[in-house]
């Protein structure tokens, strides 16, 4: 054993809202001339700061006269009072109303592993493994969310929405879902065609990975050096072909 550190982290890092919407203008300048207020505070109320908190543990290892070397990462990352954009209903004089939207918790590991398999005077083959997963929970979302849901993009585009509900992921995706009976299989028609559920938009994945890998050799001869880098990305959801099940 070489070399060991450990360490640790922990930080808390605000964020503020656009100007002109916690004090609310009808109207103002800026260098591109006369703009509408069309953004501002649901009446009575008052936002907070968002503000993420952080704390980070590591372990640096070096071993072998650095031909195996490891870095590790665990993180957790809770931010509340997330800012979002919700409908504001009409006569109100705005488009939108901005809420505190409720808590969002991603925790994850990072790990690298450094391989040395060839080191000599004239070459060196340095081998690196990366490793990364990500969690990502909604904590929490505003009481005013209509069901709970607050959607990223349209619900009536394509038949598929991204949008993100208490207990689910940041971008989890809803569509149209098959028809399904007791033991899982899809209905059809007569035709023999698959049949939709009734109802509205279903949950059907997440585009995020489950974890995401890398393999990065560096080879270093003389006065030239060459990187063959592979990534890959596992598990994750996409939707393909709209209405359809993915």
């Amino acid at each position: 054993l070489n070399f060991l550190k450990v360490r640790g982290s922990y930080a808390v890092v605000g964020n503020d809202v656009d100007p002109y919407v916690a004090n609310m203008l009808p109207f103002y300048v800026t260098s591109s001339g006369v703009n509408t207020t069309t953004t501002g505070l649901i009446p009575g109320t008052q936002l907070k700061p968002e503000k993420s908190k952080s704390w980070e543990l590591g372990l640096d290892m070096r071993t072998l006269n650095g031909r195996l070397n490891l870095d590790l990462t665990y993180y957790n990352s809770v931010t509340e009072n997330q800012f979002i954009k919700i409908a504001a209903p009409q006569g109100s004089g705005l488009e939108n109303y901005l809420v505190n939207a409720g808590k969002i918790q991603n925790s994850g590991v990072e790990a690298m592993l450094e391989i040395v398999p060839v080191e000599t005077k004239q070459i060196r083959w340095a081998a690196n493994f990366n490793f990364t997963k990500n969690v990502n929970t909604v904590k929490e979302l505003h009481e005013s969310l209509s069901n709970g849901i607050y959607y990223i993009t349209p619900p009536d585009v394509n038949n598929y929405a991204m949008a993100i509900t208490e207990g689910g992921s940041f971008g989890d995706l809803y569509g149209k879902r098959f028809a399904r009976d007791a033991n899982g299989k899809i209905i059809v028609d007569a035709d023999g065609k698959p049949m939709a559920e009734t109802g509205g938009l279903g949950y059907v994945g997440n585009p995020n990975p489950d974890f995401m890998l890398g393999f990065n050799n560096i080879i270093t001869a003389g006065n030239f050096t060459f990187r063959v880098l592979i990534d890959g990305r596992f598990g994750g959801g996409n939707v393909n072909n709209p209405g359809h099940e993915r």
